[in-house]
């Protein structure tokens, strides 16, 4: 096992104690990051529920653009194996959507189910480094998507009328047998998704066509179904008070430290995240996976799931599904530390585990 109490080689019982001392110590705790399995965010939450800490995850700049938009207007999904299986027209907005491995998969494949059978049409809504041979492509800034998307939108449900590009792009999703949209949620933005869900709803009065959002590499779906589960509310809760409390503006981690409303932070990602640098500006405990030891005052690495340790990870194909390790590491689990640290929390509060 390997453990860091200020960047100093540390016994993993003596890590464990030091974050304790750390957590126990703080009147307002956040825990955040959250790229983790099934099992280890649900300890967190249980975690978090004791110490009347919140939480935050990475992927909430996505998630949120995405739940802003279906609590005000409402969304039509569909996944990404119909998505394979079935589409004719492709439209990908945004960069990332150009070059999502989905995006590549409808590229070089053809439909094999249902009326729209055969070779697609690819159309992509980005940079013009974004396109690929044989796209249809509009070139349009990240800033201008939500505009290029009206226009669209407007031409193609007649609105108006207009000489310019759109107007081979309106036929062509007007005729799609199975059209999908394709979009990164957080590079995109809820204005951007508001304006393409109403061009996908459009497009359902005379033909069947379905917006896919691609999930983010740090596993914010699975973060959003166990916090569902476990509070019945979207991620970005507080536990202060007796019941939980859900507010994505005052539960922004980043907001919280830069105002000096938070005084201790647990980091969870034992799947590789970006660590924001607010978090070294606080009391610091951060769980790893691949750790170096300078990720907070208290570092303890663990398992990585999928890799080193099984787990419950969201899979692209849009549903949770168990990953057993590639490579089975001496590394813990997250859960069974942060659940070894609650224990020792306890202690320190004078609660019998």
């Amino acid at each position: 096992m390997t453990a860091w109490i200020r960047g100093q080689s540390a016994t993993f019982d003596d890590a464990v104690e030091a974050a304790a001392d750390t957590i126990a110590a703080a009147r307002a705790p956040v825990i955040a990051g959250l790229a983790a399995d099934v099992d280890c965010i649900r300890a967190a939450y249980r975690l978090g529920m004791e110490i009347g800490a919140s939480m935050d995850p990475i992927s909430s700049p996505s998630l949120y653009a995405d739940l802003a938009v279906l609590a005000s207007a409402g969304t039509m999904y569909t996944t990404r194996s119909e998505a394979i299986r079935r589409a004719d027209v492709v439209l990908a907005i945004g960069s990332k959507a150009a070059h999502a491995p989905l995006t590549q998969t409808l590229r070089t494949s053809e439909a094999t189910v249902g009326r729209g059978s055969g070779p697609r049409s690819v159309m992509v809504l980005a940079g013009g480094q974004d396109l690929s041979d044989g796209d249809i492509g509009f070139v349009v800034d990240r800033d201008e998507l939500p505009t290029a998307l009206g226009l669209l939108r407007a031409l193609t449900g007649g609105r108006i009328e207009r000489d310019h590009p759109f107007a081979e792009w309106t036929q062509k999703l007007k005729q799609a047998q199975f059209g999908v949209a394709l979009y990164d949620p957080e590079e995109v933005g809820d204005l951007a998704i508001e304006t393409m869900q109403g061009l996908v709803v459009d497009l359902n009065e005379t033909t069947r066509f379905f917006a896919v959002s691609l999930s983010d590499p740090w596993q914010g779906q699975a973060v959003l179904q166990v916090a569902t589960w476990t509070t019945g509310m979207a991620p970005r809760v507080g536990f202060g008070r007796p019941i939980p409390e859900h507010d994505p503006w005052r539960f922004d981690a980043s907001r919280q430290a830069k105002a000096g409303e938070v005084d201790a932070v647990v980091w969870l990602a034992s799947l590789e995240a970006p660590q924001p640098d607010w978090v070294r500006t606080i009391p610091s405990v951060s769980l790893v996976g691949n750790a170096r030891g300078d990720e907070g005052d208290v570092v303890i690495a663990v398992g990585i799931p999928g890799d080193t340790t099984p787990g419950v990870l969201w899979h692209d194909r849009g549903a949770l599904a168990f990953r057993d390790a590639a490579q089975p590491g001496e590394a813990p689990s997250a859960a069974s530390v942060i659940e070894d640290i609650g224990r020792a929390v306890q202690r320190r509060q004078g609660i019998e585990c």
